[in-house]
């Protein structure tokens, strides 16, 4: 693969592109935005790109062909190292994780208690004491970067003080604002966004072998996530929409179950899976909307069209509205670093049939001003 090919991002292939056909490459870059949105891929490529032989390598554009390209897609070249979230089963896992990274937004997984430790900065610092053994240029990709303990981090952090010769870093992570100051100061960010869904149908069906129904609802779904439209493709996100719909119900029948739910959601969830379980409960308030004007032709969750009817039938558009906002604001106040469980224990109270209607709601705080 080639930047060229990646799926929409054309603000980050033209700045990694520029930087490579400009010989100013160094130091350390933070690729942020939301998961499954290709930054994973993105940094393999852009190792590609510093290490081609390829023929258009000074353009900033990788092969994908020569031993270089290969033996990175392939996670076994020397000089491009792997900063993962390891769980206590350690190095053992380190394997299937660097398999799994060849495959961009399909992988890898991480344990939902995995952490970036110490110890492995501290191994990956001896490992990349000297310059680079056959490439051009060391990379140094560390995926969930979110994830450094905080010891981590500041270890991290003096390896980024004293950087070995022709290495560049390359930070992955969905929440920024959840690394430490110093060290997003110190990167050069590079953004990605959501992607269209037209554009997450077309790679599921060619890519993938998606069936055309399914690649369509899935992209619907997936709120700019190819990884997320994948894993709705394939059936792993259906417990998360459970999640999702078990949520409205116990709001819909007052508030009694609240803290039974919240804490078993908040304590057998990390921020990811809540994040993921938020988008979709988004999905099901647009379609108790798309449902509510008549336009059934456009729902994404067609599996449960006379359910969501009866959701909607006794409220208003604007209520479904307002609740579609407090979704949204509880979303990305959780994208931040609240309290899951006050987070969710502020939402099912918005959802509540009990609050009152739009009138409670237009009066209640968001989760930023009570969290």
């Amino acid at each position: 693969m080639a930047f060229s090919q990646l799926i929409g991002q054309e603000r980050a292939k033209r700045m990694l592109s520029r930087l490579i056909a400009s010989h100013r490459v160094g130091g350390t870059y933070l690729f942020f935005g939301p998961e499954g949105v290709g930054k994973r891929t993105t940094a393999l490529l852009f190792a590609q790109a510093l290490n081609c032989a390829g023929p258009d390598a000074a353009e900033g554009e990788p092969c994908g062909a020569c031993p270089s390209c290969r033996k990175i897609l392939h996670g076994n070249h020397p000089d491009i190292r792997y900063l993962f979230p390891l769980s206590r089963a350690g190095k053992g896992a380190l394997d299937d994780l660097l398999h799994d990274a060849r495959w961009g937004e399909h992988g890898p997984r991480f344990d939902r208690a995995a952490s970036i430790s110490i110890e492995g900065v501290r191994d990956l610092r001896h490992e990349i004491a000297h310059r680079p053994f056959v490439g051009r240029m060391r990379a140094v990709i560390v995926c969930r970067a979110e994830r450094m303990t905080t010891e981590a981090a500041n270890a991290f952090l003096k390896m980024l003080e004293e950087p070995p010769p022709a290495t560049i870093y390359v930070l992955t992570t969905a929440r920024p604002q959840a690394l430490l100051a110093t060290v997003r100061s110190r990167c050069q960010p590079i953004p990605f966004a959501r992607l269209a869904s037209e554009s997450i149908e077309h790679a599921l069906i060619d890519r993938f072998g998606i069936d055309q129904v399914v690649a369509s609802a899935s992209a619907g779904m997936a709120n700019g996530s190819l990884g997320r439209a994948l894993d709705l493709a394939t059936g792993s996100l259906e417990e998360e929409r459970q999640q999702a719909l078990d949520l409205m119900q116990t709001a819909g029948t007052g508030l009694e179950e609240v803290p039974e739910l919240v804490q078993k959601l908040a304590r057998q969830s990390d921020r990811g899976e809540i994040q993921r379980m938020l988008e979709l409960l988004l999905t099901i308030w647009r379609d108790v909307m798309v449902l509510k004007v008549r336009a059934r032709a456009h729902l994404v969750n067609e599996d449960l069209g006379n359910e969501l009817t009866a959701e909607g039938r006794d409220l208003s558009l604007d209520e479904i509205v307002q609740t579609i906002r407090a979704i949204d604001e509880t979303l990305r106040a959780v994208e931040g670093n609240v309290n899951l469980g006050l987070a969710l224990a502020y939402l099912v109270s918005r959802l509540s049939r009990g609050m009152g209607g739009a009138e409670v709601w237009a009066r209640s705080p968001g989760p930023s001003a009570i969290m």
